[in-house]
Order: C-alpha cells, then sequence, then structure tokens
C-alpha cells in the first residue's frame, strides 16, 4: 500500500534530491487507482515546493539554481510515467508536467 508520508529524507546534495524522486517513481508501478496517483502527484509536487523555499536557498546558496533544475526534470519525468500509469489503468493521463503552486 502507498505510504502516506510526504517527505522523509534530508537532502544535503544534488544526489539525495534525486534519490527522492527515485523513491517516490517505485510507488507509480504498484498504484492501481486515480487515488494513490494522485498522492504521488503530490508527493513530486511537494519536492518542488520545497527546492523553491527561502529555506534552501539559504541552505544551498551555490547550488540551488542547479537544484530547481533537476527537481523540475525529475518531477516531469515523474508526471509523464504517472501518465503512462494512469493510461494503462484505462483512465486519463493528465498530470500536469510542470507544478504550478
Amino acid at each position: 500500500m502507498l505510504k502516506d508520508n510526504l517527505i522523509d529524507l534530508e537532502v544535503d546534495n544534488l544526489t539525495n534530491l534525486k534519490n527522492i524522486f527515485s523513491e517516490i517513481r517505485v510507488d507509480i508501478d504498484t498504484a492501481d487507482s486515480s487515488y494513490k496517483l494522485d498522492g504521488i502527484y503530490n508527493r513530486a509536487g511537494y519536492v518542488v515546493v520545497l527546492v523553491n523555499d527561502a529555506f534552501w536557498e539559504r541552505k544551498f546558496p551555490e547550488d540551488i539554481d542547479n537544484m530547481r533544475s533537476i527537481a523540475e526534470a525529475e518531477f516531469r519525468e515523474t508526471a509523464c510515467r504517472l501518465n503512462m500509469q494512469a493510461e494503462e489503468l484505462g483512465m486519463a493521463g493528465n498530470y500536469d508536467e510542470i507544478w504550478a503552486d
């Protein structure tokens, strides 16, 4: 069953950021409802929101632009896989590949 948590991991570098998205995407293959797909989409979006927070600007002043680019790319990949899974389940694959809060 899909875990009902947001982000449990500490991010100290770009690799951690990529790993968070990889761990989120692990749940896509087992998601069998729009509810579960929505949860995965929101978890990935939450990471994008965090990366754009002022706290992260202070924590990673040298890397923040690169981290934001990576988060956007990883989010796009996650949304694309969510759309494929939704279509495989016979649902509309309409997850936006750009997170807008």
